[in-house]
């Protein structure tokens, strides 16, 4: 099992949250405890763990079950952030395909005005040497 599992696990959780929900409003969350639910569904059901990928072992018999909740808790989040990516990259891609019009406006050599700051020292008087 590699990285690439979870993040297909990921996009998984989120496209069963986007089918589920559709788009009718709920509170933010419903929408990550829903996809928390899934996320810890999905890593039961198939197995999937963070911290059996890094190859740690545990006597406790249920420590995997631990391990799957854990992962699942970690899917749910990250399918979040993969949604906000995905739709950070259709924006960038809107953007970047969009026409950008620039207007300037010439300068005309001698219009510019120029300022001058003179600094002058007043002459001594005769009275205040020491």
């Amino acid at each position: 099992m590699t990285v690439a599992v979870l993040i297909v696990f990921a996009i998984l959780v989120e496209a069963m949250v986007d089918i589920i929900l559709g788009d009718v409003n709920c509170n933010k969350w419903f929408k990550k405890a829903l996809a928390m639910a899934i996320g810890i569904a999905v890593c039961v059901t198939w197995q999937v763990g963070i911290i059996a990928l890094l190859g740690i072992t545990s006597v406790i018999r249920i420590a995997p079950y631990f391990d799957y909740v854990i992962t699942g808790i970690a899917i749910s989040r990250g399918s979040n952030y993969i949604s906000d990516l995905m739709s950070g990259l259709a924006t960038y891609k809107a953007l970047r395909n969009a026409t950008v019009t620039q207007t300037t406006t010439p300068v005309v050599p001698g219009t510019e005005t120029k300022t001058e700051t003179t600094t002058s020292t007043p002459p001594s008087q005769g009275g205040d040497q020491v």
